[in-house]
């Protein structure tokens, strides 16, 4: 049984799919029927042939909440990232998987991703842009392999966080929430005399109301990921559209002890407060207070981390994902 997937799909946020279908299944990377569907960098599209019939999948990581109407139409199972019902996603929740967040993976290095963009600029000539597709395939190059995401043992005297600061000209009123949230906790951990507190906002010109809060350097992805290992705690809260973000799996593949503000979009289970998360309203003085819980408590620490991680064994492995919309339409192919 074979799968065949858009090859003009955004790589580097469909890695982490890719990585399961191609380690599990023979898979092969085409164009049609997937060029019949237009604005689709945001969609993994895929089809499988079984019991006689081809079926379509999607798998939506895009930030909104929005459904691509188009591509509902096209498929037999839906799959969607930051799902919202009350946002006005009308379509039939049959069709519908709601996926845990997702991030980033290494699946080719430079010379595989090279050859990929030759063999299917050719294979897919005169429809294939050679820049676009080495551009798109070369992008997941630099990111951490999925084995490389485990959980480890965190130090209750260190905490690490790296963000971004969302451009002030390009603001809404989430994304000015999703720094001040931001701003709060490095704040906290700053004042925090029993800890060592690495990191801040990347390096930036607009630093403004967050003047003191940034990084002197940038880290590389697995430097990130190294110290978010270590550290005692991480910290998320919804980002633009109110979606769940890279680093809330992140966290969740790692084990972490996360502290984060309430989560706005939908997962394919809600987690919980005191067993797979700490909740906090974004106030500076509560996350104080939650650090000082799970830096002091070690039992406390080790049961969000264990939660989290059993989270991500659950829901988070693209396995489940993958596994759940074969589900919907009874195909009997489950990895």
């Amino acid at each position: 049984m074979k799968i065949f997937i858009d090859y003009n799909c955004n790589i580097l946020y469909a890695s982490l799919y890719i990585e399961h279908l191609r380690n599990n299944f023979e898979i092969s990377f085409e164009k049609a029927p997937f060029d019949l569907l237009p604005q689709k960098e945001n969609l993994l599209l895929f089809s499988v042939v079984g019991s006689n019939k081809l079926f379509n999948f999607v798998i939506d990581f895009a930030d909104s909440s929005a459904i691509n109407e188009l591509a509902y139409e096209w498929c037999d199972a839906y799959g969607k990232v930051n799902y919202n019902l009350i946002s006005g996603n009308y379509f039939d929740i049959i069709k519908i998987v709601k996926i845990s967040p997702s991030f980033g993976v290494k699946i080719w290095g430079k010379y595989t991703a090279i050859f990929y963009t030759i063999l299917h600029y050719l294979k897919f000539y005169p429809a294939s842009d050679f820049r676009r597709l080495l551009s798109n395939y070369i992008s997941q190059k630099n990111r951490l392999m999925i084995s490389e995401y485990r959980n480890h043992t965190s130090d209750s005297k260190y905490i690490f966080f790296a963000s971004t600061l969302w451009n002030k000209q390009n603001h809404n009123s989430e994304e000015v929430e999703t720094n001040n949230y931001r701003g709060n906790f490095i704040r906290a951990c700053r004042k925090n005399a029993n800890i060592k507190f690495e990191g801040g906002f990347a390096p930036n010109s607009e630093m403004g109301i967050y003047e003191g809060l940034f990084m002197r350097n940038r880290v590389s992805i697995k430097e990130y990921v190294e110290k978010i290992s270590r550290s005692a705690c991480a910290f998320n809260t919804p980002a633009v559209f109110s979606c769940h973000g890279w680093k809330l799996g992140e966290y969740l593949a790692l084990g972490k002890a996360i502290i984060s503000t309430p989560i706005k979009n939908e997962l394919p289970t809600p987690l919980e407060h005191g067993v797979n998360i700490h909740i906090v309203t974004g106030d500076e003085t509560e996350i104080n207070e939650a650090i000082k819980k799970i830096c002091s408590e070690d039992n406390y620490r080790k049961k969000l981390e264990s939660g989290a991680y059993q989270y991500w064994l659950d829901y988070g492995l693209p396995k489940n994902a993958i596994n759940d919309l074969f589900k919907k339409v009874n195909l009997n192919m489950l990895k």
